[in-house]
């Protein structure tokens, strides 16, 4: 009877165990590598997303082709960034101001440059080259001033004697450059205080002679619309073959509109990645109502890694080669050499 009780108390089922769990070897969530495979997906899709987002947003002039596309004018050339210089020059154990490049290591990379922008700019005119230029940027600090100099000492390489004028009477440095004084200068000649030979100075660089701005006056504009002025470059085009202005930024002031409506050619600098495409647009607009005459564009600052334009790295692989084949040639035949 205690036998039939329990088995009316056992519940009948009819489950069997067929199999014995085991237990797994890894959690089935989450899954890690499938987890790490849409990671890198999702984050490479986001990133080439975004970097077009932030392309598309950038407004500035990169490269020279963007020039001629933007604003229907020759691009001179583009100088490439300094410090590929600068810690090539420590290697030989010189250093010279980026101004003076040209004349300081006239075999280096941005020397190169600056002669393929002076031979630019000679075959820029069917009929005879400019004699007066004006160089300008649309905004300040991109590099006008550094290209007025090395151009200037370019064009005196050819062994004819050249004149560079501070004509930005607000912000003067070309008194820096080769550094002497400011005392007397183009603004003393214009307002009546000093004779004109007395502002002509000469220079460390062979053939290359220059007149600072002088004291900053009131009225800067006044002073380069002045007759005075005109009759001055008429006399120092008789004695200067070449004469190059360092003028202030176009869209800043109106003495680069003044200035290149009295010269011969206009040259614009602009800075590789940070002067905007409408900067510049503006300031050939500007320059057009005047009837000024824009030779072409310089681009300066160049990243030429980024850029992609191996030919200036060859150009400098080049000129170092062969500055090392003349270290390590004898004495005699060096002498030899050179007298042939």
């Amino acid at each position: 009877m205690k036998e039939a009780g329990i088995q009316a108390g056992i519940t009948a089922s009819n489950i069997q165990v067929i199999d014995q769990a085991a237990i797994p070897a890894r959690p089935h969530i989450p899954n890690i590598p499938r987890t790490i495979l849409w990671a890198a997906f999702i984050g490479l899709l986001f990133g080439v997303g975004i970097a077009f987002f932030f392309e598309h947003l950038d407004n500035t002039i990169k490269s020279s082709e963007e020039v001629e596309q933007l604003i229907r004018l020759p691009s001179f050339g583009m100088v490439p960034e300094v410090s590929f210089e600068k810690s090539r020059q420590l290697e030989r154990g010189k250093i010279y101001p980026v101004e003076l490049i040209t004349f300081g290591h006239p075999r280096s990379m941005l020397s190169e440059v600056y002669r393929n922008i002076r031979t630019s700019i000679l075959l820029s005119f069917s009929e005879r080259p400019p004699k007066s230029l004006v160089i300008s940027s649309p905004n300040p600090m991109e590099g006008k001033t550094t290209t007025a100099v090395n151009m200037a000492i370019a064009f005196s390489q050819l062994g004819s004697p050249v004149l560079i004028v501070d004509g930005d009477m607000r912000k003067p440095r070309i008194h820096k450059v080769f550094s002497g004084s400011n005392g007397v200068g183009l603004s003393s000649f214009l307002s009546g205080n000093a004779e004109l030979k007395s502002i002509i100075r000469s220079s460390s660089v062979p053939n290359l002679f220059y007149i600072p701005s002088g004291p900053i006056p009131p009225n800067p504009s006044e002073l380069l619309g002045s007759n005075l002025f005109k009759n001055m470059l008429q006399f120092l085009g008789r004695s200067f073959e070449q004469i190059i202005f360092d003028a202030p930024p176009v869209l800043s002031f109106g003495d680069s509109l003044i200035l290149s409506n009295s010269v011969d050619g206009v040259v614009l600098v602009v800075l590789s990645g940070k002067t905007p495409r409408e900067a510049l647009n503006q300031s050939k607009n500007a320059l057009f109502q005047v009837n000024a005459k824009i030779l072409g564009v310089v681009v300066n600052r160049v990243d030429l890694e980024h850029v992609g334009h191996s030919y200036y790295n060859y150009g400098n692989y080049y000129y170092y080669e062969q500055e090392e084949k003349t270290k390590e040639l004898p004495y005699s035949r060096s002498n030899k050499n050179r007298s042939k």
